[in-house]
């Protein structure tokens, strides 16, 4: 009978509970109806989310995850769930066997996990009436659900592939502008006159005429490398009336191609130099520098794969012309010189089969009548150097020149100046002058020596000027003024073979002499190309040994004088020798001092690659900061001086 007490108590509670939930439920909805404009949504219209474990209308706990639709409790005046006498006796035992079982659970638990569906419309529709806080009695989540996680950092965007970037630069054949730049009205140049060829003794242009080109050669690129830039060839062309600039890479003196320089630095300044030409739409001449090596044939394998690239480079540019030996010297016979074209031209061919190519004579290229004697056979487009120093060739060369272009030979001066043979010494502006009105008169091109501030008459620079470019009249040296003036007066008929004088400074006779480095001993590279021949005037060529010993001591180094040249001119002789320093013993110096004594009175007309000072009839040489530390048993090559005795 207790037992049933208890039941029936339980019973009892529950139903008071349910219907005092469907009662608050049916009152609120009654309020609502009657207070809410039609169309409104009420709060009680919202339904509760299934799994909330609160109702959101009232804020109480629910008791199933049903859903509560207050449109059914419209329709069903109960309000509530039927509940079957099966449902009630369930309830009275669960009642029963939980002591403490109250009328009103006190908590639902939330979810573990939030619902992973995104909500509905209607879902956002309740989220506005549902409580800010949770209701008091709700147990909070015993765990805050895991955040979301934060997006996986987007991976970072694939690099593009590092595929090695395509040059900016087409190979360096920069197109060639199809006007001719300002104030340069009657010159010859690549996007009016096109690639070049040879007719008879004559250069020609694409369409068969005639031309004539005058410019400027470079110094060294190993030593003057910064002469080499856009803005000054752009001046050169525009301001100075230049169609043409040679660009000297030396193969055997200090820092050369093929005795231990850079050569992927040479090779990139011959590229931009061709570049910067190009832009500034001139014809260019990449010459390979032969000088102490003296006979082309030393090298003739480095020669050829140079050429070859050099040559695939410049394939497409109809400004490139390419002089394969500049002055064979120290006995280099036509012959060797024909031997060693033979193999080099090909290569040329091969890549660029109409290039013009100038093939260097024997004697510091002088003995063009040689060449006019025998020429290269079975090829075109072919032409032959001839250099000169003013001061030094005179009639005697100016004759060779005139005879062998008379006989078809076709004549290129690459190099001259209007210095003397070692590319110092005084002016001789009256000799220069005659060489030029003979050039004009044959339609025969030619390059001034050098584009430097080096401290010696051919450099067209003063040395006191450090400009690269935006020079004036007044960083120009004698030689330079005297250029600038000649191609000033000969802007008008420069693309013409026949036109007013036109010069240029040429080699710094034998400065061929690099001004840094192991220059060629005969720096003799113009220098002393003093064509034996050369009666002409006051200009002998002398065979004597000289007036500095061959060998000899001081303290514990070595010396040797090898004499490379002489000649006469203006009543004093010149000497041209080559030094070589020794250190033969066993540990390494740090810097050397020799002091040599002369057979008579002298003076020192230019030196390169030492320091030098004279005392009487004693020379003491000094080594430049790039050749004073010599390791056991190595030797400083490439020294020259050029010494001048009266009569």
């Amino acid at each position: 009978m207790g037992m049933n007490k208890k039941r029936l108590y339980a019973i009892g509670a529950v139903l008071i509970v349910l219907l005092l939930v469907v009662g608050g439920i049916l009152y609120k909805r009654a309020q609502g109806t009657k207070d809410e404009p039609a169309g409104t949504v009420t709060a009680a219209a919202a339904p509760t989310e299934a799994g909330s474990g609160y109702n959101g209308d009232t804020g109480q706990p629910n008791k199933t995850d049903e859903i509560v639709d207050a449109d059914t409790a419209e329709e069903d005046p109960t309000g509530a769930p039927e509940i079957s006498p099966t449902d009630i006796a369930a309830a009275a035992d669960d009642s029963a066997t939980d002591s403490q079982a109250t009328a009103v659970p006190t908590s639902v638990s939330e979810p573990s996990e939030a619902p992973t569906a995104a909500p509905s419309p209607t879902d956002l529709m309740a989220a506005t009436i549902a409580p800010t806080e949770a209701p008091t009695g709700v147990t909070e989540p015993t765990e805050a659900p895991e955040p979301t996680k934060a997006p996986t950092a987007a991976p970072e965007p694939t690099k593009a592939p590092t595929v090695t970037p395509v040059p900016t630069k087409v190979p360096e054949a920069t197109p060639v502008p199809t006007k001719a730049p300002k104030d340069t009205a009657g010159l010859a140049c690549p996007s009016v006159n096109g690639a070049l060829q040879v007719i008879g003794s004559q250069l020609c242009d694409a369409a068969g005429n005639a031309v004539q080109l005058r410019g400027i050669s470079t110094h060294g690129l190993a030593w003057f490398p910064a002469y080499v830039n856009q803005a000054l060839f752009t001046e050169m062309r525009e301001d100075w009336n230049v169609n043409i600039v040679r660009l000297a890479m030396y193969t055997d003196e200090y820092g050369g191609y093929c005795s231990g320089g850079d050569k992927s630095k040479l090779k990139k300044l011959i590229k931009d130099g061709v570049s910067y030409a190009t832009k500034a739409d001139m014809y260019v001449i990449v010459d390979w520098h032969v000088l102490n090596d003296r006979d082309p044939n030393k090298y003739v394998s480095d020669a050829k794969t140079f050429f070859d690239e050099m040559s695939k480079e410049f394939a497409s540019n109809n400004n490139v012309i390419y002089e394969i030996c500049n002055e064979p010297n120290g006995g280099t016979s036509w012959a060797d010189i024909k031997k060693y074209a033979a193999e080099v031209i090909p290569v040329i061919r091969a890549n660029d089969k109409d290039a013009v190519i100038i093939v260097g004579t024997p004697n510091w290229s002088q003995y063009v009548d040689q060449a006019a004697a025998d020429p290269v056979k079975g090829e075109t487009n072919i032409m032959y150097a001839l250099h000169f120093y003013a001061a030094t060739h005179k009639d005697d060369l100016r004759n060779k020149l005139k005879n062998a272009v008379n006989k078809g030979l076709p004549v290129f001066v690459t190099e001259y100046g209007i210095c003397d043979a070692s590319g110092s010494g005084s002016i001789d502006t009256a000799s220069a002058n005659k060489w030029v009105e003979l050039m004009d008169s044959l339609g025969v091109s030619y390059v001034c020596w050098n584009l430097s501030n080096k401290n010696e008459t051919s450099a067209l620079i003063k040395s006191s000027c450090n400009k690269t470019s935006g020079l004036t009249a007044d960083d120009m040296s004698g030689e330079g003024t005297w250029l600038l003036e000649l191609l000033a007066r000969n802007s008008g008929s420069a693309g013409k073979t026949g036109g007013g004088k036109s010069d240029g400074t040429g080699d710094n006779g034998g400065t061929d002499k690099p001004d840094e480095g192991k220059s060629d001993t005969g720096n003799t590279g113009d220098n002393g190309k003093g064509d034996t021949g050369n009666t002409g005037s006051d200009d002998t060529a002398k065979t004597d040994t000289g007036i500095l010993p061959t060998s000899g001591k001081t303290g514990d180094i070595a010396w040797e004088f090898s004499i490379s040249n002489s000649w006469n001119s203006e009543g004093k002789t010149y000497y041209l020798y080559e030094l070589k320093v020794t250190n033969p013993g066993n540990s390494t110096v740090d810097s050397w001092k020799i002091k040599v004594d002369t057979s008579a009175e002298c003076e020192i007309s230019s030196i390169w690659c030492a320091k030098a000072d004279i005392s009487g009839k004693t020379i003491t040489f000094t080594n430049e900061s790039f050749n004073g530390s010599l390791n056991a048993k190595e030797s400083a090559i490439g020294i020259g001086i050029i010494i001048g005795t009266p009569g």
